[in-house]
């Protein structure tokens, strides 16, 4: 089947469950892929000092355990040279931007300790850390940010939890900055439970000296994990309130991820992977998108300020 015939399965899947909060966005992408190697979680951001940064997550499907044969990639591209770094076991690369320099934040499985080394690598620097919870567990899915000139991270949404680096480079150095008083986050098989059912996804991004933009995901509360709902989200600093709301329903089998972040030239661009079935089989389709949203109607979604019952409390 030709590319443009196999985008738009992706494209008409998204449309029956997009709930209208905000208008349906244009849609580019990579060719869909099916076999036994395919590139999931893929984002590109253009920065001062290099031309471009891709980055992904190398998936090799079709044995046990499928989950942890994943390998990161980070490819640097400035006029006609590159180079690329590669992280073993590491999954869900994002890119962010901190101290005018690009930075990639990387996932890696430890299943000794059933929990997720998170690792901060300075593409410009070549710095590289690991992030320490103050809970003793880390988990995955932080979301970056700067905030007056520090690191900040959201733990989890839902309860929300904001965490930040006082000192950069020691990932010790976290300190809470809110979070519920009944919380006690685990490996998360119940996420409920632990760190809420929807999570980070993109990066979070600046819209106003106050105010954060981010992109989450979720699974169904039945625990499918295979099927993810996309949401967005308004993070106000001032008094710590977060928005939330999901921009589709649930759909079996059918998952949608955000990864990249940017906002350019009046629009929000969010770069993310789509997928039919389960991500781990040689048989399911992965489709690698950027959606292209008007940063107005982003920004009049979190002003009307009506409740969705999808909200935190």
């Amino acid at each position: 089947m030709k590319k443009i015939e196999q985008s738009r399965i992706f494209e008409n899947q998204l449309r029956e469950i997009w709930r209208d909060v905000l208008p349906f966005p244009r849609i580019k992408g990579d060719q869909v892929q099916i076999g036994s190697v395919v590139e999931f979680a893929k984002s590109r951001l253009k920065v001062k000092g290099f031309h471009e940064i891709t980055t992904w997550r190398s998936l090799i499907r079709g044995h046990e355990p499928s989950w942890i044969s994943t390998k990161v990639f980070v490819q640097l591209t400035w006029f006609l040279n590159s180079s690329k770094i590669e992280v073993d076991f590491g999954e869900d690369p994002r890119l962010f931007i901190f101290g005018n320099q690009a930075h990639a934040m990387i996932q890696i499985f430890d299943e000794t300790k059933k929990d997720i080394d998170i690792q901060i690598l300075n593409l410009e620097t070549g710095q590289r850390f690991s992030l320490h919870s103050p809970f003793g567990f880390n988990g995955k899915n932080w979301v970056p940010f700067e905030f007056k000139g520090e690191l900040h991270f959201l733990y989890a949404l839902s309860p929300k939890v904001v965490l930040v680096l006082r000192e950069y480079g020691n990932g010790n150095s976290l300190e809470i900055l809110s979070f519920p008083k009944k919380f006690n986050p685990v490996w998360e098989h119940n996420l409920e439970e632990s760190i809420g059912i929807y999570r980070g996804g993109s990066p979070a991004l600046q819209i106003s000296p106050d105010q954060f933009l981010g992109f989450s995901h979720a699974i169904n509360s039945n625990q499918d994990i295979h099927a993810h709902r996309l949401g967005i989200y308004s993070l106000t600093m001032s008094d710590q309130k977060l928005n939330h709301v999901f921009l589709t329903e649930y759909k079996e089998n059918f998952l949608i991820d955000a990864y990249g972040l940017q906002i350019a030239a009046g629009q929000v661009l969010l770069d993310g992977s789509m997928a039919i079935d389960d991500i781990h089989e040689i048989e399911s389709r992965i489709f690698n998108f950027r959606m292209y949203f008007e940063l107005s109607a982003v920004e009049s979604l979190f002003r009307k300020g009506g409740k969705h019952n999808d909200n935190e409390a």
